[in-house]
């Protein structure tokens, strides 16, 4: 896994898309490959990501919950069955702070679940939160695999 993950940013919410990548950029975490608005077009750019060569892997997918045509849950269950696709970390983005939220995305095979703020100083330390997740326990050899989820 590279220390400065190539990020898939999945939301459908232009607002929020435009918080995420200037508290990415603020944290100095990843780089975002690509944004897609839906979990359609996610797996349709993850599959073609696979296939080709490209220095610009997918190593993590950080994607909306609530979002049209195919949801983060779904995106997530379907990321998960993939056997190309199941080695990528992916990390859930919720508004809500329900423990029901977080443990169906964490049964689901989910890497992080985290809570977006309105407060974008909140929402930074969110993003300082899946920083020290990457270095720590994807990177730094922390014991997580990518599938843990799946055990």
């Amino acid at each position: 896994m590279p220390s400065r993950p190539k990020i898939l940013l999945v939301d459908d919410n232009p607002g929020d898309v435009h918080l995420t990548m200037m508290a990415l950029r603020l944290a100095k975490f990843g780089e975002v490959v690509d944004h897609v608005i839906d979990g359609l077009e996610a797996l349709e750019h993850l599959r073609a990501n696979v296939a080709t060569a490209s220095s610009h892997k997918v190593s993590l997918v950080l994607a909306d919950i609530n979002m049209p045509r195919m949801n983060g849950r779904e995106l997530l269950a379907r990321i998960k069955s993939d056997i190309t696709l199941r080695h990528i970390p992916v990390v859930m983005l919720t508004t809500s702070q329900s423990e029901h939220e977080a443990i169906s995305c964490y049964e689901r095979g989910a890497s992080l679940v985290l809570t977006k703020h309105v407060d974008f100083d909140a929402f930074l330390g969110v993003i300082q939160e899946l920083k020290d997740f990457w270095e720590t326990c994807i990177c730094g050899g922390g014991g997580l695999t990518p599938d843990a989820g799946e055990a």
